[in-house]
């Protein structure tokens, strides 16, 4: 039994999305912030800074993916939900092009929604890529820290 237990919570571990907040349209090249395995019903996101898209990716195809992408800081609203699309990436894009996107999650169409609140530290983004290409890892820095970076 607890053979079973341990192989479900390791499946649980790898069964994740990564999610991307993209400074371009269509989730396509330049700055993205991003949340690597990030788990169902909690939110990838920023207090202050917008994003055009957010993309979904490594989603398994056979999942029934409720994708989210969110406003007014973090995931305080909810702007636009695409019911499952059954492909391994999903983007959602602001289509008057005006960067309104401060969080973005994920959730399973066959289970009760659940609250995506959360506090600042679980919500923020563990990485940041330039347009040049260049990654920082964010998820060692204090709040101060972080928000200087990010709001580069």
């Amino acid at each position: 039994m607890k053979y079973l237990q341990v192989l479900l919570g390791l499946a649980a571990t790898v069964s994740a999305i990564d999610i991307k907040l993209h400074s371009s349209n269509n989730c396509g090249g330049g700055l993205y912030a991003y949340c690597t395995n990030w788990g169902p019903d909690s939110c990838c996101g920023q207090n202050i800074a917008a994003y055009l898209s957010v993309g979904f990716y490594a989603i398994p195809t056979n999942w029934n993916v409720e994708t989210r992408a969110h406003t007014g800081g973090f995931c305080a609203g909810t702007r636009y939900v695409l019911g499952p699309q059954h492909r391994s990436t999903v983007c959602i894009s602001e289509p008057d092009g005006i960067a309104r996107f401060t969080g973005a999650g994920y959730g399973f169409t066959s289970r009760k929604a659940v609250s995506t609140e959360a506090s600042a530290t679980d919500c923020r983004p563990d990485g940041l890529v330039l347009d040049d290409g260049t990654n920082y890892a964010l998820a060692a820095l204090n709040e101060d820290q972080f928000s200087v970076l990010v709001c580069i």
